[in-house]
């Protein structure tokens, strides 16, 4: 006699949702649960095909299961925030993209670095406001030592400091991580 599990269709169904929960926490936790809801379904009578199908159906498209907790976009993968390619775009717009777009290219990479997860909260700190505390020191050399160089010394700062906070950036990332 063939149990619920045992049925083909919800072998193949656990089987999905189980690759497209490839990360997750609790991946283990959520398919023995989906499991014990589709035994409990089915009863202990006989799994028939119709049955089967109906109870499968009920639970939803294993990706959904696997969006809903947590699984970006349903494929196994962290969102793009949490990946490697989204740290590289929010660093390179924390870099180059003020003098790209001035200014708002720097806001959005600011928005993502702050949205994204694979950073901790000192991490952020330092990524938005090292640039400023290097050009803070620059300029207050410049004018200690009597140069007349504060705009060259502001420019410098920026810049050395934007790059020094995207190579601690991109050292410091987590890649899917919910840190």
């Amino acid at each position: 006699m063939m149990t619920a599990t045992d049925h083909p269709a919800v072998g193949a169904y656990l089987t999905e949702l189980n690759r497209l929960l490839e990360g997750a926490p609790d991946r283990e936790l959520i398919v023995d649960g989906v499991a014990r809801h589709v035994e409990d379904a089915l009863g202990s009578a006989p799994a028939d095909q119709e049955r089967v199908r109906a109870v499968l159906e009920e639970l939803g498209d294993p990706a959904m299961i696997a969006a809903e907790a947590g699984v970006g976009a349903g494929n196994g993968r962290p969102p793009f925030l949490q990946r490697r390619s989204g740290a590289a775009l929010t660093v390179a717009l924390l870099t180059l993209g003020g003098f790209v777009v001035p200014v708002a290219g720097w806001i959005v990479g600011l928005g993502l670095l702050w949205f994204s997860k694979g950073w901790n909260i000192w991490d952020k700190l330092v990524g938005t406001f090292a640039p400023f505390v290097l050009t803070g020191v620059l300029v207050a050399g410049v004018t200690l030592f009597g140069g007349g160089f504060t705009h060259l010394a502001v420019l410098l700062g920026l810049l050395l400091g934007a790059i020094a906070a995207a190579l601690f950036l991109l050292r410091r990332f987590h890649e899917g991580a919910g840190v």
